[in-house]
């Protein structure tokens, strides 16, 4: 009887072990996961120190407004220009402008109101809390796709002010 008691844990502690002796995460895997179980993606932009540095990482230029304060230039290689500054109304405010087709915003909230308006000879899509405030707009002139984004929103004005002025 004592033989087969034994014999019973000795196999319960056999398959305990095998159930819990998954491999252990490498070092380079926890690293990549930071951690956490989930995949990290590397960011892809570049830091510039002004906009001429922006476009040879870019591989194309953007023309914008006079900006006061605080400017930050990045780029993605022959993908994308972003600029990042401080505006008043409008807090952090993100400029962008790249090759890619289509929203190019990086904005997927949902908003009270989307509406489409032309500025110059480009349709813009409008998306806000209103109809007077614009949390995100997007255009496509030439081969290009433009993106203005901001978490407290401008004016409606201020960025149509914004579309003629950005190329």
């Amino acid at each position: 009887m004592k033989k087969c008691i034994l014999a019973v844990l000795a196999l319960a502690a056999l398959l305990s072990l095998a159930a819990c002796g998954g491999a252990a995460p490498s070092a380079a895997s926890s690293a990549t996961s930071g951690g956490s179980g989930s995949a990290q993606i590397p960011n892809p932009f570049t830091s510039c120190a002004d906009m001429d540095e922006a476009a040879k990482v870019a591989g194309f230029s953007m023309t914008l407004p006079e900006l006061d304060g605080e400017v930050v230039y990045r780029a993605i290689e022959k993908d994308m220009i972003e600029i990042i500054c401080t505006m008043d109304p409008g807090g952090e405010v993100r400029l962008r402008k790249s090759v890619q087709t289509g929203d190019i915003s990086g904005d997927y909230n949902q908003y009270a109101s989307e509406t489409e308006v032309t500025v110059g000879d480009v349709t813009v899509t409008r998306k806000g809390a209103d109809a007077d405030t614009v949390s995100t707009a997007t255009w496509q002139k030439d081969a290009y796709s433009y993106a203005i984004t901001t978490e407290t929103g401008l004016p409606a004005d201020r960025v149509a002010e914004l579309v003629a002025d950005i190329e």
